[in-house]
This record gives structure tokens, sequence and C-alpha cells, in this order.
């Protein structure tokens, strides 16, 4: 079973995987060759340059998408265990239709705001067109993962708490968030 969880940048994505991986699950980054850059618009590969050279020009010029085709292998892999794969990129609508469940993270902007400023400077959300970006994608995350199919999680909650529940014995049901994300 391929579980997939998504959510904006600063979700907590990459630290609820390594959660996952220290438990013993199979727990894949979407960050570490999963998902790509691609010239726009003809969809090739490209290269991810240095930070410095990641300017708004740039941006509009690539897009960071999954490659489906590991995606589908990952999927065929995990057809006689549990896989999860975390993470965020243009064509995870297609993800949610490989994958068997899929969940996505979610919290309120001001904590969001938090996270990336807490990541300094250089890290991704340090920069004004990427935080302008993050928040234009948080804005209509929760309408668009619902919309799909995905179950919310509180992304507030703590990262070994959520990982517990994503590998509850009793079929792996996680309950999802109630109410808004202040």
């Amino acid at each position: 079973m391929l579980v997939f969880v998504t959510g904006v940048a600063g979700s907590g994505k990459s630290t609820l995987c390594a959660h996952l991986r220290a438990l013993g699950a199979s727990a894949h980054d979407a960050d570490e060759g999963i998902s790509r850059h691609v010239r726009l618009p003809d969809g090739e590969p490209a290269g991810t340059p240095p930070r410095s050279e990641q300017t708004p020009e740039w941006a509009e010029a690539h897009e960071y998408q999954f490659d489906l085709g590991q995606v589908r292998e990952l999927a065929r892999a995990s057809r006689s265990g549990t896989a999860f794969l975390l993470g965020a990129a243009y064509g995870d609508d297609a993800v949610m239709t490989i994958a068997d469940r899929s969940f996505y993270l979610d919290l309120g902007e001001d904590e969001l705001l938090a996270r990336l400023a807490a990541r300094g400077p250089g890290g991704y959300g340090s920069e004004p067109h990427e935080v302008e970006s993050i928040l234009a994608w948080h804005a209509a995350a929760a309408e668009r993962y619902e919309a799909l199919g995905a179950i919310r999680l509180d992304a507030t909650l703590p990262a070994r708490e959520l990982a517990a529940g994503l590998l509850d014995p009793a079929g792996g049901e996680i309950q999802p968030a109630r109410g808004p994300v202040a």
C-alpha cells in the first residue's frame, strides 16, 4: 500500500518522514529524487541551481514536479507492504490517484510563517517571492486536497504522534483533524 502525505512547504513533511523512518517504516521524502525541477513550458528536467540563483525569474521559468514514473514504481514495490511518500510538488493530484491513501498536513498561516522563518536564511521560504508562492498555495490547499480525497492531519501535533498514528497496526487509521486550524 502506498500512503501519500502532502502539505505546503513548512508543514512538517520532512520531519514526519524522518520520524516514520526512525520507527522502521519505508518512508520516502519526495525531495530526495522523486520530485524534480522542470523547465516550462517543455517539461524537460532541469538541474537545481544554487539557492542564490533561484531568482523570481528562474522560479517563473521552472516548476517542481513529481516524477510520476518513480511514484508508480514505488506504488508497485509497496504492494506487499506499506510505503509512505511525503512531499509537495506539481502533479500531486496524479500522485493521489496512484496512492492507496492520501493525507495532507494542515496548519494555520501564523504557524506556517513561524516555521518558514525558523529555517533561516537560505532555506526554502526565506525569500519574499517564495513566501508569496507558499502562502498562495496554502490559501487553497485544504479545499483542494479535500476535493481530491485527502484526509486532513493537524500539522501542529508532534511529528512522533502523527507518525505513530499513521503506523497504527489496527489498520493504519489515524483520526483526521477536527475543525479549522487557526
